[in-house]
């Protein structure tokens, strides 16, 4: 049973990105959503999450877009704070929908 556990842990440990081309966002957010992204010559532009999509097969280049967290002096937000799908940062995103039942653990 340890050993499971480990192995469990060690498995979502290590996801911190999709792996894949997302096909269904499952946190609201759309191709179309664009964040402020910073690109490799040291320029900030506006990237939308279809870009950052099409980049899922380059984990390397999507885990550092998804590390971002600058935003621009318009306010515009950076990749893990709209493309939550893809930077697996759902569970980052604040909802403002009722839970159905109780959860254990406090809201933040």
């Amino acid at each position: 049973m340890k050993s499971i556990v480990q192995i469990l842990v060690l498995v979502l440990a290590s996801k911190v990105v999709h792996s894949d081309r997302v096909d269904e966002f499952l946190c609201g957010e759309s191709n179309a959503d664009e964040f402020y992204h910073k690109a490799k010559n040291g320029n900030f532009e506006e990237q939308d999450c279809e870009w950052l999509n099409d980049n899922a097969r380059n984990k390397k280049e999507v885990k550092k877009t998804c590390r971002n967290t600058k935003s621009s002096d318009e306010g515009l937000k950076p990749a893990r704070e709209v493309c939550f799908t893809i930077c697996d940062t759902c569970s980052a995103m604040t909802s403002f929908i009722p839970s159905s039942n109780p959860s254990m653990l406090p809201s933040l």
